[in-house]
């Protein structure tokens, strides 16, 4: 009979695009990280032959409740972080079960998809996947483009595939989990220090102490690490004992958006100036907006198009910035054939969702959930479920699809050398950041995005958000402001603005071309301008 007890767990449907090779050394994290000697995993199922029953119809044939990894890994099962090999052939043996794998090796896309999970929520996750389109042979795609987005330090990225299916170092895991918490790049010194600092680690060996050969980061991880370390991870967050890095102490040098707080939230820091372009009564014709305004001389920058100096600090940076945008979108035109292409089933997904009204199943029992098809339709509920009521032509969605295509852009120009060795010293805080200097984050990217929609005429503005450590796209479609909801603990999807969703300090600093009195109260009331 198989093993119950306390290692009943819910049963969780989600499929996992695991790579494994040939088993590796294990270092106990669970007890004293101590690095043990090579066992075969045929030797670690005969000598502990107990399963794991999960909601009387799974078990794993694999799993060892007297292993270090055994609650920290029904943890990540509970939680939907891992799935494992379902009904199918063991990678390593051939033999065909039901495996978690625990010491086959950790790849790049296998970790970054236990991260995201984490990160995103499992909802986030799913619609990440479903609404991202990858090139052959590229699965992980849309997790390099989010992790890149996130501020996840990797070796492989959007444009590198090599790393996908390598296994990944101490040191790699570490870098990518402390990039994740802070969501911008760290050193691998900074990484380990984190580690030890909040005890997430006790290294190879405890009476060694916190050094970086007691660390081992070339030290490669076997599937089981990653249960252990992100648990201790999230038993350390969950307790408000965090103990941060020197540059991140009292929120400095943090990935906040780059926003400055006013001395005086009721007070204005610099001149503000009328908008003078007129709104486009159909943004679905993504053309430049008729009749631009006139230069405007703020208190800064002489701008093309009102306030909006997309984080520049200079009229050098901004005039580059307007250099490239102009060039990309030539006449201010969108070519959606071109960046809003998608695949047949997520077409298919869109036309049944909107024009069709079907719905996903949302039942995780239902033998049909985890198909293609529903999950790509679960993704688009979560995407664009907001609009339901709104698009009535799959004209209008392919609009949208096209506009959320424009987000991925901001991967064309990430300095992946720069941003993995985290040497740059400061927040890339303006879309000149991004252009010319290749330096990413959330603030750089959210000011190159509007700077392409005030090209084609969408309104936008971004929404500075120190307390999610995050800066938001809003845009203006269908008489009303939408944030694609895709910073910490978000769906992925599109959300209207409410009162709701602000915290403390959020803030806008360059207004909408539409002008701050177009914006409901409660965006006018958070308005600091800065140029």
């Amino acid at each position: 009979m198989p093993f119950i007890s306390k290692y009943n767990v819910k049963k969780i449907f989600f499929t996992s695009v695991l790579v494994s090779i040939p088993f590796i050394n294990i270092d106990d994290i669970g007890k004293a990280e101590t690095i043990e000697q090579p066992i075969s995993v045929s030797e670690s199922f005969t000598t502990h032959p107990i399963k794991l029953l999960v909601a009387n119809t799974t078990i794993y044939d694999d799993f060892n409740p007297n292993e270090y990894w055994a609650d920290n890994m029904l943890w990540m099962i509970n939680k939907g972080y891992i799935t494992g090999y379902i009904k199918q052939k063991h990678p390593t043996t051939g033999k065909y079960g039901t495996w978690l794998n625990p010491y086959g090796n950790l790849t790049e896309s296998q970790m970054l998809s236990v991260l995201l999970r984490y990160k995103l929520g499992l909802q986030g996750y799913d619609a990440l996947m479903a609404n991202t389109s990858a090139p052959a042979n590229f699965w992980s795609f849309p997790l390099y483009q989010k992790a890149q987005q996130l501020g996840i330090v990797t070796k492989g990225s959007t444009s590198n595939k090599n790393y996908q299916s390598t296994q990944v170092t101490r040191g790699q895991l570490a870098q990518a989990l402390v990039s994740m918490h802070y969501g911008k790049s760290v050193t691998l010194e900074e990484a380990v220090q984190f580690m030890f600092d909040n005890n997430i680690t006790t290294g190879t060996n405890p009476a060694k102490g916190a050094t970086m050969e007691n660390f081992a980061p070339n030290t490669k991880l076997a599937r089981a690490h990653i249960a252990s370390f992100l648990k201790r991870y999230d038993d350390v967050v969950k307790q408000g004992n965090i103990k941060d890095l020197p540059r991140f102490k009292n929120g400095n040098n943090t990935n906040s958006g780059g926003t400055p707080t006013s001395p005086n939230p009721t007070e204005t820091q610099y001149e503000t100036h009328p908008n003078t372009i007129g709104k486009d009564p159909n943004i679905y014709t993504l053309k430049i907006k008729k009749g631009n305004s006139p230069d405007v001389v703020g208190s800064k920058i002489k701008t093309k198009f009102g306030e909006r100096a997309y984080g520049a600090r200079t009229q050098e940076e901004y005039d580059k910035t307007m250099e490239i945008v102009e060039k990309e979108f030539k006449d201010g035109k969108y070519d959606l054939s071109k960046y809003g292409r998608i695949s047949d089933l997520q077409q298919k997904a869109r036309e049944d969702f909107f024009i069709h009204g079907k719905t996903a199943i949302k039942d995780k029992m239902h033998p049909e959930y985890r198909t293609q098809y529903n999950q790509t339709l679960l993704g688009t509920e979560i995407m664009y479920g907001v609009f339901k009521d709104k698009i009535k032509t799959i004209d209008e969605v392919n609009t949208l699809t096209a506009i959320t295509q424009l987000f991925g852009r901001i991967g064309l120009y990430i300095n992946h050398d720069a941003y993995q060795n985290a040497n740059y010293g400061y927040d890339p805080v303006s879309a000149y950041d991004l252009l010319v200097k290749g330096l990413w984050d959330c603030t750089s990217g959210s000011y190159y995005i509007t700077a392409m929609l005030d090209q084609v005429g969408i309104d936008s503005f971004v929404l500075h958000s120190p307390g999610r450590v995050h800066a938001y796209i809003v845009i203006n479609v269908y008489g009303d402001w939408y944030v694609k909801d895709d910073g910490p603990g978000g769906t992925e999807g599109y959300v209207k603005m409410s009162p709701e969703f602000l915290r403390p300090h959020d803030a806008i600093l360059e207004a909408p071309n539409v002008g701050i009195d177009a914006l409901p109260k409660f965006l006018q009331d958070i308005y600091r301008p800065s140029n």
